[in-house]
């Protein structure tokens, strides 16, 4: 008995293309432009390890600025929709600290805001962005004081870095956010 074989139609695939545009796409406005950067693009890199679909896509707008005020990370959505444009596909994210030493609860509720009349979603960390690295270093909250992981003091007047900042340095052996 012979071969079967496939006929073509000239022009036409015999098979279905493996390449699937994303389901979604979430654009990303941080805060910060060093540690919120290496942990979302760490994430977009490793999907398959993490479990993520590939039809899952995260884009982060990227900044060479130090500028973290809420105001400043909700203009960067808007540069960017202004030069991208956006398909139904897209969710705008901004993703700012609630740090209160930096942030008043009056500017967080004008942000949040501000992003409802935009349809932009907002994430707000709780006091900061390390916070949420530090939970993914150690075992047992319960290890810490919430009122000191909250708070986030300074040891010292004086000094740059606040108690999570120094934390993630003692798990890690070294953290620079900057």
């Amino acid at each position: 008995m012979g071969r079967i074989k496939n006929i073509n139609i000239f022009g036409k695939r015999n098979y279905e293309s493996g390449s699937l545009e994303p389901k979604r796409v979430f654009i990303l406005s941080v805060e910060g432009n060093k540690t919120e950067y290496d942990y979302f693009t760490y994430i977009e890199e490793n999907k398959d390890e993490l479990n993520i679909s590939q039809l899952i896509k995260i884009n982060l707008i990227e900044r060479i600025d130090t500028n973290s005020s809420p105001e400043w990370v909700k203009q960067l959505l808007h540069k960017y929709t202004d030069t991208f444009g956006l398909t139904e596909r897209d969710s705008l994210w901004m993703i700012i600290d609630r740090d209160l030493q930096n942030n008043s609860e009056k500017v967080i509720q004008k942000v949040i805001k501000d992003c409802e009349n935009n349809n932009f979603k907002i994430a707000i960390t709780n006091p900061c962005f390390e916070l949420w690295l530090l939970l993914h270093c150690i075992k047992d909250i319960d290890d810490y004081d919430k009122e000191v992981l909250l708070n986030n003091p300074k040891k010292r007047m004086r000094a740059k870095k606040r108690f999570i900042d120094d934390e993630l340095t003692k798990i890690n052996g070294s953290y620079n956010k900057y």
